[in-house]
């Protein structure tokens, strides 16, 4: 067996897994399990440090982007507070982090940081490692209070009560709000649409209706991804219901709507497959009108939009041209509230939205960006979506 059980010197362990992304922590629980040591799970850094207030571990494997609370910001906590002291962190991060993440990172006390996917071998045997380092370190010492300084636990449980308390406000205020700015907005939505209709409304007036009915709707997809992101941020799984739904269909709604909206761009759809497979399609129709606005907003030229519907997973792509995504923002384009420029367009809401429906899914997002080929998005899921359970 591989890991530093072998040979019998040192006694099984624990070891922290901490994602947001269900399916991610089942098939790292997966590779590690040969090691022989315990294997815990955490979807959010909430539940992390819950864990980590209780109980010593071998090692912590922590994903640097989450929503609500980052990696980054769980290890300055733990830092603060003098928890998990001797326990070796390693980042996860689905993109390369940069120079400054990197050292941010280190400065925070991480001894490694790791891109995913990676080799399942080359995985195990570094946080085997890890493990190794720790156990042969010293674990902390026994007390009558379970193996930590009772004074200490204390605190560390009052700072996450009370961190809790106000994330939970936080998106309970969030909440109210967006459901208070939908009602004024439907009765401004529902006149001006009946003004643009009414037959004796002169045609100045008319184009006038007609733009205000635009940014009313642009302002109810903007409430909408508040919502959602207020659902998600403190960790919870983005909500789906999969039924048996045409990729054909939810392509051709969402590409017509954007279209009339934006008759100045050229959006093309082509699709190839079986087109009826398991989803849930008002989200899968979220996310890919996500994907299309960002490339009227951000791009130029023609839109391309391709699905291909395989025996075993469906690949949507949405390709533009224009000036490619800076290298340096790469790594960020999928957290919430980052906007690429200062075009007017959203809260910069609606590429990490499209990552937690796809992830929902038990899919991935991916997307390449250069001079010569444009811009390409990638969203794509299994044929028979992962279970993934809300957390």
């Amino acid at each position: 067996m591989l890991g530093v059980l072998e040979g019998g010197n040192l006694e099984p362990a624990a070891i922290l897994v901490v994602d947001d992304h269900r399916p991610t922590l089942e098939a790292f629980r997966a590779i590690l399990e040969p090691l022989g040591h315990r294997i815990a799970l955490a979807d959010s850094a909430v539940a992390a440090l819950r864990l980590i207030a209780s109980e010593a571990f071998g090692a912590i494997l922590c994903d640097v982007r989450m929503p609500g609370m980052d990696g980054f910001e769980m290890l300055g906590r733990l830092r603060a507070q003098g928890l998990a002291k001797g326990t070796p962190i390693m980042f996860l991060s689905a993109t390369e982090l940069g120079r400054d993440e990197l050292r941010r990172a280190h400065a925070l006390g991480a001894v490694d940081c790791l891109n995913k996917p990676t080799d399942p071998e080359i995985f195990r045997w570094r946080v085997g490692a890890l493990v190794s380092l720790y156990e042969q370190g010293g674990r902390p010492q026994a007390n009558p209070v379970g193996g930590r300084d009772e004074a200490l636990a204390d605190r560390s449980a009052a700072i996450l009560q009370e961190a809790e308390r106000l994330i939970s406000r936080k998106d309970t205020f969030v909440g109210i709000l967006g459901h208070d700015l939908r009602n004024p907005l439907s009765a401004i939505l529902l006149g001006c649409k009946r003004l643009a209709q009414a037959p004796d409304v002169p045609e100045t007036y008319k184009a006038t209706t007609n733009r205000v009915v635009h940014a009313a709707v642009r302002m109810e997809h903007m409430i909408q991804d508040i919502l959602d992101f207020a659902r998600t941020s403190s960790g919870v799984t983005f909500p789906i219901s999969p039924r048996t739904a045409s990729v054909e269909e939810i392509g051709m709604l969402v590409i017509d709507e954007l279209r009339e909206g934006h008759p100045d761009r050229a959006i093309e759809f082509a699709i190839a497959g079986d087109p009826f497979v398991e989803c849930d399609p008002e989200r899968i129709a979220q996310a890919l009108g996500n994907l299309v606005m960002n490339a009227i907003e951000h791009g130029d030229g023609p839109i391309t939009v391709s699905a291909r519907c395989e025996a075993h997973q469906i690949t949507i792509e949405v390709h533009n041209a224009g000036a490619p995504i800076p290298e340096d923002a790469l790594p960020t384009l999928f957290d919430p509230f980052k906007r690429r420029d200062e075009r007017p367009g959203g809260l910069g809401l609606g590429l990490h939205i499209v990552r937690d429906i796809v992830h929902a899914h038990g899919g991935s997002v991916a997307v390449r960006s250069s001079k010569g080929d444009g811009t390409v998005f990638e969203i794509r899921w299994p044929r028979q979506p992962i279970a993934v359970a809300a957390g």
